[in-house]
């Protein structure tokens, strides 16, 4: 790939785009390549978190009441954190599962 090429994917896709890709290879040759990998693995993701999605939706179709739901709730926290911690506390700090939890009709 020649220079001019280069120049006119970073164009297209955005010279602050690939600056992401760029400090983290040598050349940009190579962050064309890492961008290239990113987004095909982005996309081989697509299918299991569809499949993820779709279980979660199912799920509320379904009763939940005899489900662990405090276990799931801080599965759910834990998760975020893989990605952002501070994300993970930010969740943690705004959400209403905990209370909620608490105020289950006694039966």
């Amino acid at each position: 790939m020649n220079s001019t090429q280069l120049n006119q994917i970073f164009q297209t896709l955005s010279f602050e785009r690939m600056q992401t890709y760029e400090n983290k290879t040598k050349t940009r040759e190579q962050a064309v390549e890492l961008y290239l990998w990113n987004a095909q693995i982005s996309g081989a993701f697509l299918f299991p978190l569809h499949i993820c999605e779709v279980t979660i939706r199912n799920a509320h179709h379904e009763p939940i009441f005899d489900e662990k739901l405090l276990s799931i709730y801080n599965k759910i926290i834990k998760i975020i954190g893989y990605r952002c911690q501070e994300t993970a506390n930010w969740v943690a700090s705004h959400q209403t599962v905990t209370t909620l939890i608490t105020q289950k009709p006694k039966i």
